[in-house]
């Protein structure tokens, strides 16, 4: 097996435990203090690890390290993805006081596979296979089927 799956698992773990946890912190200083507090953690921690990664690139795959003449990178985009980042750590305890853990996961969920297929399509330029969009409706479907109400 190769253990780079539960790299997903671990992430997939970790979305539900943060939007928990910043939701009971919420519950005591309110939505926008918690997300406050997460995102000044998620700095240093940023921090520390770009330190490590400049003093120390030969500990990371290429990938990590901070390239030598990185270039441009279009403004918009780097604001995109803070204002993206907030609205997950905002938007997930929001929806978990209000709908609950399961139903929020699962229509996020939904929405990541749904997001994904177009993105590899228009993006990442890998086709729409239709056993692709089928394994999106049957999650879908799944997702339905968990979260239905009696």
């Amino acid at each position: 097996m190769n253990p780079l799956i539960l790299l997903p698992v671990v992430v997939g773990t970790a979305v539900v435990v943060q939007a928990g946890i910043n939701r009971q912190i919420a519950d005591q200083w309110g939505l926008a203090a918690a997300t406050l507090l997460n995102s000044a953690v998620v700095m240093v921690f940023a921090l520390a690890l770009f330190a490590l990664v400049k003093a120390k690139p030969e500990l990371f795959a290429e990938f990590v390290r901070v390239p030598e003449d990185p270039g441009r990178i279009v403004a918009w985009r780097g604001a995109l993805a803070g204002l993206l980042g907030v609205t997950i750590v905002f938007g997930l305890p929001w929806g978990f006081a209000r709908l609950g853990a399961l139903e929020v996961i699962l229509i996020v969920m939904v929405a990541q596979v749904v997001a994904s297929l177009v993105w590899d399509w228009r993006v990442e330029g890998i086709g729409v296979q239709p056993l692709r969009v089928i394994g999106a409706l049957v999650a879908l479907g799944g997702a339905a089927l968990a979260s239905w109400k009696r």
